[in-house]
């Protein structure tokens, strides 16, 4: 991974502390209070990570049967994309709300303990309380601690929500 970019933003910096000093290649969490695809996108320009949507570019072109696609599949793709650099996967929910908590609960601590070589980050709003316990890979950010939304940065958030 090259180093970061200089940061500014506090929750970022908290983010570049736990990838600097986490176990190389175990899966990251990035737990934020709420949803925010913009500050998804900021993470990985700040932290020099690829930005990759799970839901937009493997779950939208299955339409009905994304659903079927087993949490494997997640990852598979996580595997075939850090390969070229660092990765933050954004949207991963939208598979894991198909599944049982149970097998979100597997798939967490599978994803925790995977060597993936690299860093690779999953932002969660939702499912955080199934994560296992986790030591120096998690980074937990209040909805407080979140920079403001702009209006049109929020409007563009609702419109991509709802294609």
């Amino acid at each position: 991974m090259s180093a970061p970019k200089t940061v500014t933003s506090s929750w970022i910096e908290r983010i570049a502390e736990v990838i600097s000093s986490a176990r190389h290649g175990r899966g990251l969490f990035v737990a934020l209070g709420a949803y925010r695809l913009d500050l998804v996108r900021v993470m990985a320009d700040e932290l020099d990570l690829q930005f990759f949507d799970f839901r937009n570019e493997i779950l939208q072109p299955l339409g009905w049967d994304a659903g079927r696609l087993p949490l494997a599949a997640l990852s598979e793709e996580i595997e075939t994309r850090r390969k070229a650099r660092s990765l933050v996967v954004h949207n991963a929910e939208a598979l894991l709300a198909t599944k049982a908590a149970a097998d979100r609960k597997q798939w967490f601590a599978q994803f925790a303990n995977q060597d993936w070589k690299r860093p690779v980050i999953i932002p969660l709003a939702i499912y955080q309380n199934e994560l296992p316990v986790l030591s120096g890979q998690l980074v937990r950010i209040e909805t407080d601690e979140l920079p403001s939304e702009c209006l049109l940065l929020l409007l563009a958030g609702k419109r991509m929500v709802l294609l």
